[in-house]
């Protein structure tokens, strides 16, 4: 609290002391506090910060949409859909928005996975042979299944969370996710 510039009265309020019953407590009631709510969303940021962004695996990626416009129509750019989708991606097969199991296809760059499953010598592979890996152990591709959960910013409301299939990857463009 004192790098946020708080006060000495809201730092010693909320100072946890021994309870009587074993374990730690705030030395105050957040609600006793002038700033309780600014107090709280900066203690679920820290808590996040520790919990979420250090222990688990995972990057934010920049979505590409397929139905999007890919520049702007006075500088010769299209409006990108299945029809003039590159043939190589996903074997020129649509992206599904709601497969049987209730995921969603997904494209993702490989670096996704050369952080988490390409290191040592297989760090080295070409694009191609590490495609043809992920294809082979089903973690891409026609038989895979949904890996991953995918969530939109800013509402991160439940209706904008995906559980995510991906059916290939792309090279070109690092941190990036092409849904249907």
């Amino acid at each position: 609290m004192t790098t946020r510039n708080a006060n000495k009265t809201i730092v010693e309020s909320i100072e946890a002391v021994d309870s009587e019953e074993g374990g730690r407590k705030l030395k105050a009631p957040l609600s006793a506090t002038s700033d309780a709510t600014w107090i709280e969303s900066i203690m679920i940021y820290t808590i996040n910060t520790k919990v979420i962004d250090i222990q688990i695996q995972g990057s934010s990626f920049v979505l590409r949409s397929f139905f999007a416009i890919e520049g702007s129509s006075t500088e010769g750019g299209l409006i990108q859909g299945d029809e003039n989708m590159d043939k190589t991606i996903n074997n020129g097969e649509r992206l599904e928005m709601i497969n049987d199991d209730g995921s969603m296809d997904a494209v993702i760059s490989m670096d996704y996975f050369d952080d988490i499953l390409f290191v040592g010598v297989m760090k080295d592979w070409s694009f191609d042979k590490k495609r043809q890996w992920l294809i082979e152990n089903n973690i891409i591709g026609k038989h895979a299944k949904a890996n991953t959960i995918g969530y939109r910013i800013p509402t991160q409301a439940q209706s904008s969370i995906h559980a995510l299939r991906f059916v290939d990857v792309i090279s070109a463009v690092k941190s990036t996710i092409i849904l249907p």
